[in-house]
């Protein structure tokens, strides 16, 4: 008689006993407890994404996630979103955000999922947070480049926590967009000393990326403040060849 073959179809996570058993394990995880029992959800996380179906284990995380489980098992959970987490989960880490004990983690959830979605989360955020978090939401947006995220991170630019304000000025230089060039050059005159070597930095980042979109106006703007003192002779030089290059590609 022929040996049978596997099932070349995905393993669904709700049918497998080894999986509901880690999901009771689960429900009561909390600090100190043996992880051991999660391994199965563990090796789920970590298989091939044609290997498990992923959506079905996303969903029972997140129905884990808004269930009245401990601190330390939605800890957990988030970091298990951070690595197959889809649109689905964003509404439900945002949720998680005013919480201070587990903004830290959700938040890193949302900016581990691609899409749309996530970012739209992110930005909402920047709303919400504070302390830490927000400072954290900061640098999130503008490492994935949200344009939408633009009017909300000029706020922050007068912020009197530097830091925030700081994180903001490297946000808006990172997203590379006129208007976000537009909200750095208002704000270059009035930034405090602290700021200054900041906004030099992430207006002459910005000025780069617009560059290469051929915005040699907004390019020119972003420069000429930084091509003469009191500004250091490399940043001086930096915004010159900046400056020449927008030139060129003008004429």
């Amino acid at each position: 008689m022929p040996a049978s073959t596997p099932s070349s179809s995905p393993v669904n996570p709700h049918r497998h006993p080894e999986m509901d058993q880690a999901f009771a394990a689960l429900k009561k995880y909390d600090r100190g407890s043996s992880r051991a029992d999660l391994v199965p959800i563990d090796d789920a996380v970590a298989s091939r994404p044609d290997s498990c179906n992923r959506s079905e284990l996303e969903r029972r995380l997140l129905a884990m996630l808004q269930s009245p489980v401990s601190l330390s098992a939605k800890e957990y959970i988030c970091g298990k979103l951070a690595l197959i987490g889809t649109a689905a989960s964003a509404t439900s880490l945002l949720e998680l955000l005013p919480d201070s004990r587990l903004a830290h983690a959700a938040l890193n959830a949302l900016m581990a999922i691609p899409g749309p979605e996530s970012a739209a989360a992110l930005r909402q955020s920047l709303a919400i947070l504070t302390g830490m978090p927000l400072l954290g939401a900061i640098q999130a947006v503008g490492h994935r480049q949200d344009s939408k995220s633009v009017n909300r991170l000029a706020g922050f630019l007068e912020n009197p926590d530097p830091a925030l304000a700081e994180a903001a000025a490297h946000a808006l230089g990172l997203i590379g967009v006129p208007s976000g060039a537009r909200a750095l050059i208002r704000f270059l005159p009035k930034a405090s000393p602290l700021l200054k070597n900041t906004m030099a930095d992430s207006c002459l980042r910005c000025a780069r990326i617009l560059l290469e979109q051929g915005q040699t106006r907004t390019v020119k703007a972003l420069c000429r403040p930084f091509t003469s003192s009191p500004w250091p002779a490399h940043v001086r030089e930096a915004a010159q060849q900046c400056l020449s290059a927008s030139l060129r590609q003008s004429q």
